[in-house]
């Protein structure tokens, strides 16, 4: 219950700025926040990250539910056993929802997060790329600890 609480919170926190951003903001108008380091920028993508298969919105978003699909029946098999894995899952699954809802509704993402870093433009992205990353990064670390402690538990 709390994946699926956790994984509404994140999609409606997503979905929540997305609409701030698009009634506050026209298409391409850029606000600097940080001098030549972070600008919030409306864009309409309809492409994937890094602006990988442009106008592809259809079969990204039949790959988001194919993914989400496949994770539910994973999960119906494999339910979370730590909070840290309820955390992964419901970041993971809030982010794609946010990015397939978008595909659904409009035909795009809408992406508003841009980055300079090292005088490198880092591909416009928005919160539910940011939970879906950040999911997966969790997770990675998570596996690795438990590997580490798996690893020295049976040296014992």
């Amino acid at each position: 219950m709390l994946l699926l609480f956790l994984s509404c919170v994140v999609f409606l926190i997503d979905q929540a700025v997305k609409f701030g951003i698009v009634h506050s903001l026209y298409e391409g108008e850029v606000i600097s926040v940080v001098s030549q380091f972070f600008d919030i920028t409306y864009i309409r993508n309809t492409g994937g990250a890094w602006g990988l298969f442009q106008n592809a919105t259809g079969l990204l978003f039949l790959a988001s539910l194919i993914f989400l699909g496949a994770f539910f029946v994973y999960l119906r098999k494999h339910p979370p056993k730590k909070k840290l894995e309820v955390i992964c899952y419901s970041l993971l699954i809030g982010g794609i929802l946010g990015n397939a809802f978008d595909r659904l509704v409009h035909q795009y993402v809408i992406d508003y997060l841009s980055f300079t870093i090292f005088d490198y433009h880092f591909p416009i992205f928005n919160f539910a790329d940011m939970a879906i990353v950040g999911g997966l990064i969790l997770m990675l670390v998570d596996m690795i600890g438990s590997e580490i402690y798996e690893r020295r538990n049976q040296k014992r």
